[in-house]
């Protein structure tokens, strides 16, 4: 329960945005410039993605936004030390097909309740990415693709999200597939995925309604 209630505080934090205007949205966002993205460029290319991939683009923004603050923070982990070993030679192989170092690119940190080695802006681990590599290559043209891109990142995670669910465009659509980028279950009734599945969805609602006034 106090894992539970940790996790669950932290989520809040993560979309402690929620409830701002888009304004504000972009003044916090003015970091992106250092990745050579403005807030409007990922606006953009959340919509242009969504719209390849049949979701929301407001789902996709808002799920990306609690997973990395749209590429901001991708972790400060490395390999060896926070990701399952199971994971290791498919994390090679993917460094070195994209000419990366493995021990200085950066992966999420490992948490309390298991295992980090999460990549990129969508925050997907090495053999879920390999799992998606050759179309999202077919979709951005960027052969190979790149978690660390935010373009790749961004249709790869569209995909995965449709495949999932979000290609409904429905509350339980998107809350399935929400709860299965988390926990790789749709049905998932714990705490964090309630918690995780319901807060991607209220922020979603709050910047669609920002996107279309």
């Amino acid at each position: 329960l106090k894992q539970t209630k940790s996790e669950t505080k932290r989520l809040k934090n993560l979309v402690e945005l929620s409830k701002s205007t888009v304004e504000s949205l972009k003044n916090d966002m003015y970091a992106l410039g250092k990745l050579g993205v403005t807030i409007t460029d990922a606006i953009s290319l959340g919509k242009l993605v969504a719209s390849r991939v049949e979701i929301r683009a407001s789902f996709l923004l808002a799920l990306l936004e609690v997973e990395s603050r749209l590429g901001l923070n991708v972790g400060r982990g490395t390999y060896k030390a926070d990701m399952n070993p199971n994971q290791h030679e498919t994390f090679l192989v993917l460094t070195a097909k994209l000419g990366m170092d493995p021990d200085t690119t950066p992966v999420s940190k490992k948490p309390s309740y298991g295992w980090g080695g999460a990549m990129g802006p969508a925050q997907f681990l090495p053999k879920t990415w390999m799992g998606y590599e050759a179309r999202v290559a077919g979709l951005t043209g960027h052969n190979p693709p790149s978690p660390w891109n935010l373009e790749d990142a961004f249709m790869a995670a569209g995909i995965k999200l449709s495949n999932d669910g979000a290609s409904a465009k429905t509350r339980e659509g998107e809350l399935r597939a929400a709860k299965v980028y988390l926990s790789g279950n749709p049905r998932c009734t714990k705490a964090i995925c309630n918690s995780y599945s319901n807060l991607v969805l209220d922020k979603a609602d709050e910047i669609e309604e920002k996107l279309t006034n």
